[in-house]
Order: structure tokens, then C-alpha cells, then sequence
């Protein structure tokens, strides 16, 4: 249930990043329009019964001669989660900015930024 919970919230989070954007979690459609954003979880065994940690990676593209676009929407998506405690029904999340990096592509026209971020989330009893 938590990973669902995690899922769906950060899915709803991603769309608000600009109008009409599309957001696949793990793999983008083969018919996918640029820009879009592509998220996915990774879990920390940390040993901790209380918390489950994960680092949550989300992907910026963009097919464009500038970065602007792909920038901006990186941007906003550090905006939207950097330190952000976003408490649901289920779980308890907390979001941590751990790094934000270029991805070079074998077609120059893409442009593709790739964030991550440490997820500390607790789930309510």
C-alpha cells in the first residue's frame, strides 16, 4: 500500500509542474510528447522498522535545439519537493534534494535532466 500511496501522490505533485505535462512512472509511452517527466523509486534498507527511505528519481525531457525548457521544468520540479513534507491518508513522506545532473543522448536534440531525491517516509499505524 505505501509504495501505491508514495506512487500516486508524486504522480499528482509531477502534473502540477506546468499545464498539461505528462508524467509516466517508470517508462514513458513509445508515443510520449516532449517535454515529459518519468519517475521512479528505489528503495534504502536503512533497518529501521519506523521509516522506509527511498530515493526517488524523477527524469526531465525535452526535444529541443535549447535548454530552456528542460531547465525550467527542473527547476520547478526541485521547487515543488525540496524539503517538503507532504503528509497523505497512509504515509508520511518527506522530501530531500540529493543531486540534479545533465544525461547526454546519441540525438543532440534531446535533452534529458535527471533528479534525485531522498524520500523519508513514515507510515501512520
Amino acid at each position: 500500500m505505501r509504495t501505491n500511496d508514495l506512487k500516486k501522490l508524486v504522480q499528482t505533485q509531477l502534473k502540477t509542474v506546468q499545464q498539461g505535462i505528462k508524467v509516466y512512472h517508470e517508462v514513458a509511452d513509445d508515443t510520449a510528447v516532449y517535454p515529459h517527466l518519468v519517475f521512479q523509486f528505489r528503495r534504502i534498507d536503512l533497518n529501521d522498522l519506523s521509516r522506509q527511505d527511498y530515493v526517488l528519481q524523477v527524469d526531465v525531457w525535452d526535444r529541443n535545439n535549447s535548454t530552456q525548457t528542460v531547465d525550467n521544468l527542473a527547476d520547478s520540479v526541485e521547487n515543488l519537493l525540496q524539503g517538503k513534507n507532504l503528509p497523505q491518508t497512509n504515509v508520511l513522506p518527506t522530501f530531500y534534494l540529493i543531486d540534479r545532473k545533465s544525461v547526454e543522448d546519441e540525438d543532440k536534440m534531446i535533452r534529458h535532466r535527471q533528479i534525485q531525491f531522498q524520500v523519508q517516509n513514515y507510515e501512520r499505524s
